[in-house]
């Protein structure tokens, strides 16, 4: 019951919003599993199954809501006029270039934060 009030209620006060916070409740519900798996706090064999099932479910589900916050950044950078810097995270793969779209890029100013704003570029328009 503890978990549940912890992915339900506690967590959105940490970093509401931003990816660590879905990698908080990642990690809970990562070691919840692992207590249950390791622990079997069930008496028949298939309630903890069900257990198993249900705690690897909200993990894939909070996997991708995580994809979802790293395709969201990516997306904003790139239309921000970032798309010349080759990785602006560590865990996304880099933007390729056709040869058609290398005069345009060479143009793009250089980003020096992971987010770019508009009114960044802006004044170099």
């Amino acid at each position: 019951m503890g978990i549940k009030l912890f992915l339900s209620g506690i967590s959105v006060f940490i970093l509401p919003g931003t990816p660590a916070q879905v990698v908080v409740a990642l990690l809970v519900a990562l070691g919840s599993l692992h207590v249950t798996l390791v622990h079997r706090p069930y008496v028949e064999p298939s309630d903890n199954a069900v257990a198993v099932a249900s705690l690897w479910a909200g993990v894939v589900a909070l996997l991708g809501v995580l994809l979802i916050h790293f395709k969201e950044l990516y997306l904003d950078v790139v239309r921000a006029g970032c798309a010349r810097r080759r990785h602006f995270l560590p865990l996304t793969p880099p933007v390729r270039a056709s040869p058609n779209s290398l005069p345009a890029l060479a143009a793009a100013p250089a980003c020096t934060r992971t987010r770019c704003s508009t009114a960044t570029h802006s004044t170099a328009s």
